[in-house]
């Protein structure tokens, strides 16, 4: 989706360059040593000998500081001395610099060894980069030159070139980094560098390939990493390829086979960018992203493993007309996502034991136009990805493992349990429709309502015109119920707790929320939307509402029974887990369910029937309302755990039932009843 929408972990990525990048112009913990043009080289004397006519600064001693150049055309001669640092900040640093040389260096122990910001025509030969966080790091800094350099044993890469196009390559050697060499851009000028292969990673030689037709590498190369740019018709196969930024990089390379490769320890194993009509199978890959399409169209992928990746299996990312088949996408953090991509055809493809095993989300109705069949499974279940029905039910019989509507009309999606994936339901461009009794949970949002709004079915209550939230459980998921650009709706009687949010309503007006709870979320328990009416819902985080609109927040006090089983239905019930809350500590004089006073969450946005908290007569546990805790109490419980129908009158049953104050009904919750029936002691965690 776009950048400034909810999506777990797209930005991780970002987040660490921008840290990194941080840290970098920090410089080191201690005083740098600053070179300059200047009679004495600005702090050359007192490290080292400084000639004014070469501009060359020779050191004659091992240091524990940072060395900064801060003019052009300076050398930097190590002459075989070390400078060591404490883990933190540059060991060479040079910002904004021009026909720099250093050489003959060690440096240790620092973030970064030698840090190249937008430097550019500039030398770096014979120096030795080991044992810090990275060992050379080129940072949008173009035409150098890398010479004869040693980058090795650096906890993340040993030489790494970040948009930094037109540099030069000869007789490095990167070993026994986590990743050897990398490099990142996003134009063809990033990526025009000249590397030949007398750059070696762990002893095996660096393939950067340009303009090559017609040609097959297979496991005779020996190759350590392998770059194709602008080649066509090229056929990779039979090659074990390890611990690099990339194991496989192609880049506007076009009727190209990446075949039975292994590619293990990488950041992103296999990478397309801008590269069409290519084919790859039978590869394994592993550690970061698997296999990455990123502007790429018209590929087939086929019969691939992508395994143990701790980002996405097989991530495609403005990639169109590609097809996906017979994949195994086991262990990764997300199987299989899709991201502002379409005309995709997914078919047959396994996503087994990930952390999430499918995802699809996008912006415009072009990148919901994919096609998806049930032949796909997650978990053993199949995927269902519904384009155009009308009318339809589907329930518990579909076995479904997650569900997919695009511009669907009257269809209802109910009893069903849908976890471990992007999204438990995701409706796009889709009205009069319900999601009713699902259990959505560790999913990445457990309900999204994309661009759905507006359904007018003549006859229906209004529940029903729009979309109908009902019954739902979205617990565990970064969103429980995310509403997008939708309008219209109703949410009510669900659960959506142990989130990061628990209802997220972005760009989303004229929704009426009541009967929902949303407790014990991370970082809010509603969040954004506006004119929107949002009573009776029971609220009880650290932090319950984000605003970023007008919203009315109450309803007029009307007799009825409460979320809270108070006798007026109002407002919302105003909570925190500490039992600090407005509701929990609201004055409420006259005993009738209401706070006194108004509660105000921010400008123009006012609860002015707030619920306060019902007398301390109602005992915690006593969901079938007899004034004492039992066996039917327990009994409510396990039927609730398992999906069996529970009566209306016991409904709802939190907060009442939330014995360990959790958020949710468990057979926690059941136990802590029967633990009190045997007259054993219980943690009473709400008092």
């Amino acid at each position: 989706m776009a950048s400034n929408i909810i999506w777990r972990g797209h930005a991780l990525r970002m987040a660490v360059g921008i840290t990194a990048l941080v840290l970098l112009m920090a410089g080191g913990a201690g005083a740098a040593k600053s070179i300059n043009d200047n009679a004495t080289g600005g702090d050359c004397t007192s490290i080292g000998t400084w000639n004014i006519t070469s501009k060359t600064c020779t050191l004659t001693t091992d240091l524990s500081e940072t060395i900064q150049i801060d003019s052009d055309g300076i050398t930097l001669s190590g002459n075989g001395h070390t400078i060591t640092g404490s883990n933190t900040g540059n060991g060479i640093y040079l910002s904004g610099r021009n026909g720099v040389t250093i050489m003959n260096t060690n440096i240790r122990n620092f973030s970064y060894g030698i840090y190249l910001y937008n430097s550019s025509n500039s030398t770096l030969d014979g120096n030795n980069a080991s044992n810090n966080r990275d060992g050379i790091y080129l940072y949008s800094s173009r035409n150098n030159t890398l010479s004869g350099n040693n980058a090795s044993s650096n906890l993340y890469h040993g030489i790494y070139l970040y948009y930094s196009g037109n540099s030069t390559l000869i007789n490095n050697i990167m070993s026994w980094n986590t990743y050897n060499f990398g490099l990142s851009g996003s134009s063809e000028s990033d990526i025009d560098n000249s590397i030949d292969m007398s750059n070696l990673v762990d002893g095996n030689p660096i393939y950067y390939v340009k303009n090559t037709n017609n040609t097959v590498f297979d496991s005779s190369a020996n190759a350590g990493a392998f770059y194709c740019v602008s080649c066509v018709n090229v056929t990779l196969k039979d090659m074990n390829l390890n611990k690099n930024g990339n194991g496989v990089f192609f880049w506007n390379t076009t009727r190209s086979t990446i075949q039975n490769v292994t590619a293990s320890d990488m950041e992103d194993s296999i990478v397309l960018y801008y590269s069409s009509n290519n084919t790859l199978t039978g590869n394994t890959a592993s550690k970061g992203i698997g296999i990455y399409l990123y502007s790429s169209s018209n590929n087939t992928l086929s019969g691939n493993n992508v395994l143990n990746n701790g980002y996405y299996g097989i991530y495609v990312q403005y990639s169109s007309n590609n097809t996906l088949s017979s994949n195994n996408a086991w262990n990764d953090w997300e199987g299989i996502y899709l991201l502002d991509s379409s005309n995709n055809t997914i078919i047959n493809n396994s996503m087994y034991w990930n952390t999430y095993n499918f995802g699809l989300s996008g912006s415009s109705e072009s990148d919901f136009d994919n096609s998806i069949d049930m032949s796909n499974l997650v978990d053993g279940k199949p995927i269902y990805y519904v384009k155009d029905a009308k009318n339809t039910i589907f329930d518990s019989s579909a076995n479904a493992g997650t569900f997919y509507c695009v511009s669907c009309v009257n269809v209802t999606i109910k009893d069903m349990n849908l976890s471990k994936n992007g999204y438990g339901v995701s409706f796009w461009n889709t009205t009069g429709s319900t999601i009713q009794n699902v259990n959505a949970s560790n999913n990445g949002d457990g309900i999204f309502l994309g661009s759905s709004s507006n359904s007018t079915l003549s006859g229906n209550t209004a529940s029903y015109d729009g979309i109908s939230i009902s019954g739902n459980h979205a617990l565990d998921n970064g969103v429980g119920i995310y509403l997008y650009s939708s309008s219209n709706s109703t949410l009510s009687g669900n659960n959506a707790s142990n989130n990061d949010f628990g209802i997220y309503l972005y760009s989303s007006s004229n929704n009426t929320l009541s009967g929902n709870t949303a407790s014990y979320n991370g970082n809010s328990g509603i969040a954004y939307g506006s004119k929107n009416t949002i009573f009776n819902n029971f609220f009880n985080n650290t932090n319950n509402a984000q605003i970023d609109g007008n919203n009315n927040w109450n309803t007029t006090k009307t007799p009825g029974t409460n979320i809270i089983g108070g006798s007026y239905l109002g407002g919302n019930f105003w909570g925190n887990p500490g039992c600090t809350g407005f509701s929990q500590t609201c004055t409420d004089a006259n005993s009738d369910g209401i706070c006194d006073s108004p509660y105000t969450l921010a400008t123009d946005n006012i609860d002015y029937l707030p619920l306060a908290n019902k007398s301390t007569t109602e005992i915690r546990g006593d969901v079938n309302r007899n004034g004492v805790l039992d066996t039917g109490d327990a009994t409510l419980f396990l039927r609730y755990v398992v999906d069996l129908p529970i009566p209306a009158e016991y409904l709802p049953m939190l907060p009442t039932g939330d014995m360990n104050c959790n958020g949710r009904i468990d057979t926690g919750d059941a136990t802590l009843v029967l633990r009190d029936i045997v007259g054993l002691d219980i943690p009473r965690c709400w008092e």
